[in-house]
């Protein structure tokens, strides 16, 4: 079985510049079969779970963030209009689990194109009832996308997950974890066969490289 499970906040940018690229690429996946989970995670816990600083509390790498994801943006023809940062994402996390809204991609594309194409703060109640029903409303402020929440960042944790966006991706015996909104082609060379890394040479770094736990 091949499975990808894509790990993202609303609140990163970068994860936003990362869906972008999935979405020109999912029709390739899904023509692999390849089975697809969005699991939404806090990043400031899964940045504190490490004992580190956010990237928009170090200044040097907030500015640089933001003028990497302009080129970026700009490269890959990506349109990008930040909403005035930071704000609170935690509303449209739960709305996008798979238990608060049966159509899970089109919640989270909504609410991606929302906060980082129109620049909108989407934590607003006027922003979230354009797509959002009362319904999926009280199913994402129940107790149980609370506990669905932390478990997806659980998951994450459990597989390595540093940083947003992640991908992390299964194929028969083989299993990888990739970062970043540039490392797509990387996953989809994983799901092709012809990942690019050079096994020997990393098994070595893993050797000489003894970190202490």
């Amino acid at each position: 079985m091949k499975k990808l499970i894509f790990y993202f906040d609303f609140l990163s940018p970068y994860s936003y510049l990362g869906w972008e690229i999935f979405k020109k690429h999912k029709e390739e996946l899904e023509a692999q079969k390849v089975h697809i989970e969005y699991k939404p995670v806090v990043l400031s816990k899964l940045i504190k779970s490490y004992g580190t600083l956010g990237p928009a509390e170090i200044k040097p790498k907030r500015e640089f963030l933001m003028r990497d994801c302009l080129r970026f943006s700009a490269r890959n023809d990506i349109l990008f209009n930040p909403p005035k940062l930071p704000f609170n994402s935690l509303l449209a996390l739960k709305l996008s689990l798979k238990s608060s809204f049966e159509h899970q991609f089109k919640a989270i594309d909504f609410l991606f194109l929302k906060a980082w194409k129109e620049g909108e703060d989407i934590s607003l109640d006027q922003i979230v009832e354009k797509f959002f029903d009362k319904d999926c409303v009280e199913k994402a402020l129940s107790k149980q996308a609370r506990i669905e929440l932390k478990e997806n960042l659980k998951d994450a944790l459990s597989r390595g997950v540093f940083g947003l966006p992640s991908f992390y991706c299964m194929s028969g015996d083989s299993e990888e974890l990739f970062w970043g909104k540039d490392s797509f082609e990387d996953v989809l060379d994983f799901f092709r066969g012809k990942s690019k890394l050079n096994e020997s040479a990393y098994k070595d770094f893993l050797k000489q490289y003894q970190v202490p736990e």
